[in-house]
Parts: structure tokens; C-alpha cells; sequence
């Protein structure tokens, strides 16, 4: 899995979401753009990968996609409506990428040509944004003896319990 960070050079969404489709395609690996103000860390992604790859070869995915997979997971959702707010639109500034499969290096080799890099998986996030998305209460953050992190953390796990 390779985690790419950055910004886009274009602001024409549409045509790097075409381009990330046909690089996908072309070499077989699954890609997945993510806004980076919905990703807590890496660890946030890799837990994702992992349990949408696990679905896949247990064949009790909820998507036909891999890549809606990793975004459901990583949304710790079920509708793939409620799971989109995270992925890239025209007004979106900070961009996170997944990428993985065989050629994996080649794809995100192609990839970093199309962002500006950038370490844009900040620890300084927009609590209010997660808390709301994520639909973690402020009373539960405030008792928690846990951070924004590991409780985003916890609504991914939690989706392999609601299958």
C-alpha cells in the first residue's frame, strides 16, 4: 500500500479523477482519493485497506468495487452517499491517496505527477468536521480517554460488525 499526500495541480476534478480511473485500470491496482480533511492518520487508511482487502478475499464485500470498499471503510459507513462526502470535489485543497495492488509503484509513480507533494495529514484536524461526519458526540470525546484518532479508528472496526 503507498499513501500519497498533496495537493492537486489542476483544478479540473474531473480530469484527475478520469486520470486515477485510467491508471487504475491500466495497471490493475486499486486507487482511491480521499479530501484530507476527513483522515485522521495513516493509520486511519492502512486499517481501511486492510479490512476492504480482507472483505474481498472473503468475498463478503459490501461493494463490487474495491476502491468504493476502501472509501466505505474508510468512511466507517454503509451508503456510499454518506461515504462520497469524503472523496475529492472542485473545492477541495488537500488531497490524500491510496494506492495498492501489484504495480502499485509504477501507478503512484504516474500519480505524483499529477499532485503537488505535501504533507497535508495534519495532527492540528477539524474536530468539529470529524466529530460531525464521523458521528462522534462531544460528550463521548469528553469521556473518552482516547483522542479524535482512535475514535474514528473505532467507527471503522465497528464496520465490519454491522455486515
Amino acid at each position: 500500500m503507498i499513501i500519497l499526500e498533496g495537493y492537486l495541480i489542476s483544478k479540473d476534478t474531473s480530469s484527475f479523477l478520469d486520470n486515477l480511473t485510467a491508471i487504475a485500470t491500466k495497471y490493475e491496482c486499486v486507487i482511491q482519493s480521499f479530501d484530507a480533511r476527513y483522515i485522521v492518520g495513516k493509520s486511519h487508511l492502512t486499517l481501511a485497506t486492510e479490512y476492504s482487502k480482507r472483505a474481498f478475499e472473503r468475498e463478503n464485500s459490501i461493494a463490487k468495487d474495491p476502491a468504493v470498499e476502501l472509501l466505505l471503510y474508510a468512511s466507517g459507513r454503509r451508503q456510499i452517499n454518506r461515504a462520497m462526502e469524503m472523496c475529492i470535489n472542485p473545492k477541495t485543497t488537500g488531497i490524500v491517496i491510496v494506492i495498492h495492488g501489484e504495480k502499485e509503484t509504477i501507478s503512484s509513480n504516474l500519480l505524483r505527477e499529477l499532485i503537488l507533494p505535501s504533507d497535508v495529514i495534519e495532527p492540528t484536524q477539524n474536530i468539529e468536521l470529524l466529530c460531525t461526519f464521523f458521528d462522534i458526540t462531544r460528550a463521548e470525546l469528553e469521556v473518552s480517554s482516547t483522542d479524535i484518532e482512535s475514535l474514528v479508528l473505532e467507527r471503522v472496526a465497528l464496520l465490519n460488525l454491522s455486515k
